[in-house]
């Protein structure tokens, strides 16, 4: 597993701020991701039962408790940012992306028996890319109801 911590990206990413500020981003579960994990080795399969419609979040959102401004795409989820061109889109996301995975940000874990990663999703982006792990794992995931992202 590896992480990003996107409050310290977005400290240091003032292009993207600018480009970005105040614009909201296309979240999807179904083809286009299936799509960007093949680009990048990862041959995912969703069942269309799993899938969900498309959601809106801000590129850039707030923490609801401490108030520091965060990274809020990754290039799993997010389709594309609304209201500016296709291009320019995809230029922004890919350069964020590029930008968020660079070294300083990024934790990566290595399992051991009996370990337990806890992370706030209001400040890390936790796709940064695809690890293939050595063993099989066993998730538990708890997911607690929060702020909406703003």
């Amino acid at each position: 597993m590896a992480a990003i911590r996107s409050t310290s990206t977005h400290s240091i990413c003032s292009w993207g701020w600018s480009r970005s500020s105040g614009r909201r981003a296309v979240f999807g579960s179904g083809a286009k991701l299936m799509e960007r994990c093949l680009k990048r080795g990862f041959p995912l399969q969703i069942d269309p039962r799993d899938t969900y419609p498309d959601v809106l979040h801000p590129v850039f959102r707030t923490h609801p408790v401490t108030g520091v401004k965060a990274i809020y795409v990754n290039w799993a989820h997010t389709d594309s940012i609304e209201g500016i061109s296709e291009e320019e889109s995809a230029d922004t996301l890919e350069r964020l992306y590029q930008h968020c995975e660079t070294a300083v940000f990024v934790y990566s874990h290595r399992y051991s028996l009996g370990d337990l990663i806890v992370w706030d999703n209001a400040s890390t982006l936790h796709t940064p890319g695809f690890t293939n792990p050595q063993h099989a794992r066993r998730m538990h995931r708890l997911v607690l109801r929060g702020e909406k992202p703003y």
